[in-house]
Parts: C-alpha cells; structure tokens; sequence
C-alpha cells in the first residue's frame, strides 16, 4: 500500500491553532497509530519541538506515559464514558482512552502522584455495571484551548468484579489504536 502524503506545514497549523487529535484523526484519516507516526515524524523533521507538541496533543503525551501503561494498547472511547470521584460524585469527566492498568480522563482536576477513587457509570448500556477503582496520577495538564484538566491514571486498585466490567467497556465501547 502506497504511502499518503500529508503536508507537515498543515498539520502544523492545525494543531497550533487547537484542533483536538480525534479531529486531526479524522481530517487526515488517520488511525491513533498513524497519528503519533505523523506527531513524531513533525518532531523528527524539526517542524514542531517536542515540548510543544507535549502541550498540544494528548496522542503525542499519551507516548510519554509510564513503561508500564504502554505495554498495553489503549482504546479510544467510541462514545462517551462517564467517569466521577467516587468520593465526590460532583467531580464529573470523560473516559478518553482506556486500558486494563490505566485511563485518561478529561475533566477531573488530579495532581501528580495524587490517589483517587473513581466511579465509572455508563448509563446507556445495561449491561455494564457502574464500578469503582483506585487510581494513581502519573501525569496532569490543563487543556489549553478548553481549560479543561486531562490526567493519566494508572489503575492501583480494582476488585475482580469491577475488572470484568472494564473489560466490558474496553471490548464494547472503545476503538483500539
């Protein structure tokens, strides 16, 4: 299969001027994958610093999460998946990519090396049950161009029954990378 060419100069400003990477995904018809391909070879080529893509885009700061979270592949939600403080349930956000030892959540302010206990409740598909687990963060920022937190989560604590359950939304809910 013949390669794409994609003009860095475009991207570029794309992502300068905020869009979000499942929009890039889907103006470039890219794959999560072939997007951080594209991310790193921008680096490669000199065309963005890696501090700045850092800021900008959660696929390129998704490549700089812990060895252990990368061991897994993560999975993009297809829908959204609502994620709370189980101990604050004021404290709402979204589930944007998931694995069985971790998630990236948008919307609930964390600090590094800060635990939480989360909830997760999808209240669309039945058959899931809402579950709690204890997370750690590994990483934290703030959005830019939504002022909304995103953090790295990597799952501390999860009982057998909430596992079966997140396993339920990585194998209904989400699209792999």
């Amino acid at each position: 299969m013949a390669r794409r060419r994609i003009a860095a100069s475009e991207v570029v400003n794309d992502i300068r001027s905020g869009m979000e990477d499942v929009a890039l995904m889907e103006k470039y018809k890219l794959t999560a994958k072939g997007l951080q391909h594209v991310l790193r070879q921008l680096v490669n080529k000199r065309a963005m610093r890696r501090k700045e893509l850092y800021r900008q885009s959660e696929t390129y700061a998704d490549k700089a999460l812990v060895e252990d979270l990368r061991s897994l592949p993560r999975h993009l939600t297809a829908i959204p998946v609502s994620i709370y403080g189980a101990d604050d349930l004021e404290l709402e956000g979204r589930v944007m990519n998931v694995t069985e030892k971790g998630v990236q959540v948008t919307g609930i302010p964390a600090a590094v090396d800060e635990s939480k206990r989360f909830l997760i409740r999808v209240d669309r598909f039945q058959e899931i049950e809402p579950f709690v687990f204890e997370g750690l963060c590994r990483w934290a920022r703030v959005e830019k161009h939504a002022r909304e937190p995103v953090a790295g989560i990597e799952i501390t604590d999860i009982s057998q029954a909430a596992m079966q359950e997140l396993r339920k939304v990585i194998g209904g809910l989400t699209l792999s990378d």
